[in-house]
């Protein structure tokens, strides 16, 4: 079991390490040292978040007779590739498991949800699936003198999780379902009013939530570059749901973010067509600062600046047409 779950893990490293080492030669010449480390952790940081969204998802991650794995969607920068890993077998260390990128970087569609990566290149996978069985697993960055321009990790960890999926609904629409009028903007004909949500199942170790809702649908852009729509921060680990029409001075200590409108709170869909808004929950660890009213934040923009905090994260999708 320890073996399989290494494998997998290591897979998902390489994947980044491949996607890394490309990114790393096509920026050398136009990024300074420091820029280029500081680019080269976000990159990998949403690289290892979208391969965590798979395994969550349930997407296929094929392992081959030599234990090489397959990954079949990896962010960067709001791009989406297929990359693979091949296991390593280190001389220095014949007992140990190790990954190594190998292979093409090839085009894929948007499977994912979010892991995390932290300023050392150690990877946290929230959800991995082996045999049915989940696990929290991380990897860490393993330099190797055998091949100092290379990129590769070692097992870290491997945690049981319960059977249970941290999930995220709503009383007023199902996922990938119509939003109601009602939580449109004025302008459209709405009330500009926030939808009930509710989630259920954090993992362990959850100390608090944020909860992100953006649209990446054209005028809009993607990634961190998406509509904002909501944020809220710094919500306590003993809440499970909002009601419509939130009114956050009724939980103490929720703050929100600045929308696309410029104003702090709710601004409801308000598109020139069919739009899909995304809404994305984080769990978080006990350690993360508290943040303050008025930041604006899309998904991509909490991922990548709050990546060490963050335990896992559910995701449903509605959908908005005028």
């Amino acid at each position: 079991m320890r073996k399989s779950i290494v494998l997998v893990v290591s897979f998902a490293f390489h994947h980044i390490t491949m996607c890394k080492f490309l990114i790393h030669d096509i920026l050398i010449l136009k990024l300074g040292g420091k820029m280029l480390k500081n680019f080269i952790a976000s990159l990998m940081l949403i690289v290892l978040s979208i391969f965590a969204g798979i395994i969550f998802a349930n997407a296929e991650v094929v392992v081959d007779a030599n234990l090489g794995l397959s990954i079949p969607c990896v962010n960067v920068n709001g791009s989406f590739f297929q990359c693979d890993l091949t296991k390593y077998d280190n001389s220095a260390d014949l007992a140990g498991l190790y990954w190594q990128l190998s292979g093409n970087v090839l085009a894929a569609s948007d499977d994912g949800d979010c892991a995390s990566v932290d300023t050392n290149f150690m990877f946290t996978l929230p959800s991995v699936d082996v045999n049915g069985s989940k696990y929290l697993v991380t990897l860490n960055y393993y330099p190797n003198s055998l091949d100092p321009n290379g990129h590769y990790w070692a097992f870290g960890s491997a945690i049981p999780k319960t059977n249970t999926v941290f999930s995220l609904s709503s009383q007023d629409f199902t996922n990938n379902g119509i939003i109601p009028l009602q939580n449109a903007c004025i302008s459209k004909g709405g009330s500009n009013i926030s939808p009930q949500l509710s989630w259920k199942n954090p993992p362990q170790g959850t100390a608090g939530f944020a909860l992100i809702m953006d649209d990446e649908d054209s005028p809009c852009g993607t990634g961190d570059n998406a509509c904002k729509h909501w944020s809220v921060f710094n919500i306590p680990s003993s809440v499970n749901s909002f009601q419509a029409n939130l009114d956050i001075s009724s939980i103490t200590g929720l703050t929100e973010g600045e929308n696309w409108e410029g104003n702090i709170g709710y601004a409801g869909p308000c598109p020139p067509d069919k739009h899909t808004y995304t809404f994305t929950i984080y769990a978080l660890d006990s350690v993360i600062p508290a943040i303050s009213s008025g930041v604006p934040m899309t998904r991509s923009q909490f991922a990548n600046a709050y990546a060490p905090y963050i335990i896992d994260s559910a995701t449903m999708k509605g959908t908005f047409t005028p």
